[in-house]
This record gives structure tokens, sequence and C-alpha cells, in this order.
């Protein structure tokens, strides 16, 4: 199976890629809507080079179309489950890629060291806090402390849900969510 582009268009097996190559290839659509962007950035680099005087494409611009082909190409082996030889549009240099090649760019090693240690930080900062402002309360008010601490975890709730979908930031919910759930249980032991 190759895979190249030409004049904007992506080539899968020496074929345009239409709905029935989609489905005869079995690619998901998100691969094959990045096999059109693809092709057509790649076409319009071509063009660009070719209208130019020097009649030629900027090297910056021919390393990020083979970069990002490769990629392509590693996701479409990975998804038909054998080899594709990509054919770079500009250079035309041909690279076999396996389906054990594709790797996303969003992976990361998990920063287990880094991670816990900011989480165990701000599980103290928020625990200690809560214990200060529920004694606080406790003194002044009297049983006030319990819809105020039910309103801050109301409160915190969506930004602790919306940092938890962040690399660094996920920590420092789990950070406070734990010390929130501890400082409660400790309250409600130490009440009852």
């Amino acid at each position: 199976m190759r895979l190249t582009a030409s004049g904007g268009t992506a080539l899968l097996g020496g074929r345009p890629l239409d709905a029935e190559v989609e489905e005869s290839e079995g690619l998901p659509t998100e691969v094959s809507h990045a096999l059109r962007q693809w092709a057509w950035v790649a076409g319009q680099v071509a063009d660009a080079g070719e209208e130019s005087s020097a009649r030629e494409v900027p090297l910056e611009d021919a390393e990020a179309i083979a970069h990002r082909g490769q990629q392509l190409a590693a996701l479409v082996a990975a998804v038909r489950g054998e080899s594709v030889e990509y054919v770079d549009p500009i250079s035309g240099d041909a690279l076999p890629i396996g389906p054990d090649q594709w790797q996303d760019d969003d992976e990361e090693p998990t920063p287990w060291a880094t991670g816990l240690t900011a989480a165990g930080f701000v599980a103290l900062v928020m625990l200690g806090l809560d214990l200060a402002l529920t004694g606080a309360l406790r003194t002044a008010y009297g049983w006030i402390w319990i819809p105020a601490n039910v309103l801050v975890g109301i409160g915190l709730a969506p930004t602790i849900l919306l940092l938890s979908r962040l690399r660094f930031w996920r920590w420092i919910s789990y950070g406070t969510t734990v010390g929130l759930t501890l400082a409660w249980l400790g309250l409600i032991t130490t009440t009852l």
C-alpha cells in the first residue's frame, strides 16, 4: 500500500482518496479528513514552489509536510495492520512505515515523582485550609461550617474537573480532591 499526495489529493494505493477508497480501506473519518488536509497543504506548498522564481519549496515547509505525511502513514499502517510505503510528495523519496511505528505525539511519560509531590503538597495545603476555615466557622457560628464546606466543594468541583484533563494540572486537582476528602472525613469523625 502506497501513500502519497499529488495535485492536492491524497493517493492511497494509487487511487485518489474518496468515499469509496475510504470505505474499502476501512479508514476512520478522522484519518481520511487528516489525509485530505495534508494533501491539500502539500499541494499548496508545491504550487507555491513552482510559481516562485527559485522553483524550490522552502526546506522548513518540505520537512513539515514530510513529517506530517510520515505520521499519517504510520497511522494508516496502524489502522490497517500492515506496512505502508510513504512517498514524499515534495521530494519523491519513498519510506516503508510499519504498523508498529505509530506514536501519538500527545503521549509523554507520566511524571510520577513530580506529580505525586505536587499532589501531596496541594493535599496538605487544602487539608489545612479547610480545617482552619471549618474551625473558625465552628467557633463563631456553630453548625454553619457544614453548608460552608458543601459550598466550597460545589464551588471547586468544576475547576477540579477541568484541571483533571490537563497534563500537569491533573495532579493539582487530585491533591485538591484528596485534601478536601481527608478534611471532610476528619471533620465528620470528630463531630460524631
